[in-house]
């Protein structure tokens, strides 16, 4: 747990402050968070407000935010007792303060709960909505036009609905993880965001390179995630790199790819097991920083292609490889 939000406490379900951040523990009744909100001594000191997650709060918690003006993150996360109602309540009261909002896993709030409030939200910057499964393209048309960083993984929008999201000037981070209705369609959308710099498509089925070669136009993009993208291959993880000159960081396990390239200054080797159920064994560095090394045991036998080496042969400025107990085209 953050040392900012831990504090000891006499009796559990006790609201705790410190350092400017009102966090309530999972324990927390509505009764006592009423209490608390009512009697707090200095409110104007809050600028955060955490409730623990799966916390059993209810909306009747909520009826005296009002008395925190300064309110500038809101952490919602694994309320599965809030409703549009407490949700209102919460969202009317911090409109022109917040910065930072997560309503993860909140199954009972839907696009339809946030329209009424958040378009209208003047400095909001981060929006988590992460498996908000009630959450859909609808709700992508009133984003406020100042988010710097929005997660939308685990929710029903689609690729048509991500013109919306494209339209947002200053987003620079986007994480569609586990979005099962976005496809090659949405990632022209994508493409569009001159100042996207962190992008996440993990778990993307119906990505394919073919749509990823559409970001090339990304020229800003310093770190993407394609983990368990099956149809990734090892050619467009190189085609990125070639084409986008910021591109320090890839993430591809679980794809078909048979290389993953962390950074531009080294190479860490994801290798396919040959069977019939292929097993990804990752090299990790563990050591400091200065000191690019493995520090792990990598199976016997594991197969690398030629292809594959190739590939590697081309990064200029890798200066560590460590291909120990690998076997090339037959040859240890």
């Amino acid at each position: 747990m953050n040392s900012k939000l831990a504090e000891a406490t006499p009796a559990s379900g006790v609201a705790r402050a410190r350092h400017g951040i009102l966090f309530m523990p999972r324990e927390t009744t509505d009764e006592l968070a009423t209490a608390h909100f009512r009697t707090h001594q200095n409110p104007v000191d809050v600028i955060a407000i955490h409730l623990g997650f799966g916390t059993s709060l209810t909306d009747l918690a909520f009826q005296n935010v009002s008395a925190f003006p300064n309110i500038e993150e809101l952490d919602l996360s694994g309320m599965t007792n809030l409703t549009k109602v407490g949700l209102q309540c919460l969202l009317a009261a911090f409109k022109d303060t917040l910065k930072t909002l997560r309503i993860s896993n909140c199954p009972q709030i839907t696009d339809a709960d946030l329209v009424i409030y958040v378009g209208s939200f003047t400095i909001l910057e981060r929006l988590d909505l992460s498996d908000c499964t009630g959450f859909t393209d609808a709700g992508l048309t009133a984003l406020p036009r100042t988010l710097q960083e929005l997660v939308l993984s685990g929710t029903n929008v689609t690729s048509a609905g991500l013109r919306y999201v494209a339209a947002l000037p200053a987003l620079h981070t986007l994480n569609l993880a586990w979005c099962a209705r976005i496809t090659d369609h949405g990632l022209d959308f994508i493409a569009a965001m001159s100042k996207l710099r962190d992008l996440s498509l993990r778990g993307n089925d119906n990505i394919t390179n073919a749509g990823l070669l559409l970001l090339y136009r990304l020229s800003e993009l310093h770190t993407i995630c394609l983990s368990s993208c099956k149809h990734v291959t090892d050619l467009t993880i190189e085609m990125l790199f070639t084409r986008l000159p910021n591109l320090q960081n890839i993430e591809s396990r679980l794809c078909s790819a048979t290389y993953r390239v962390e950074n531009r200054a080294k190479v860490v080797l994801p290798f396919i097991l040959q069977g019939p159920t292929p097993l990804i064994v990752r090299k990790e560095e563990k050591r400091p920083t200065n000191e690019l090394a493995d520090s792990e045991t990598v199976r016997d036998n594991l197969r690398i292609t030629v292809g594959c080496l190739m590939h590697i042969a081309k990064l200029s400025n890798l200066h560590y490889l460590d291909l120990a107990n690998l076997v090339a085209d037959g040859q240890q």
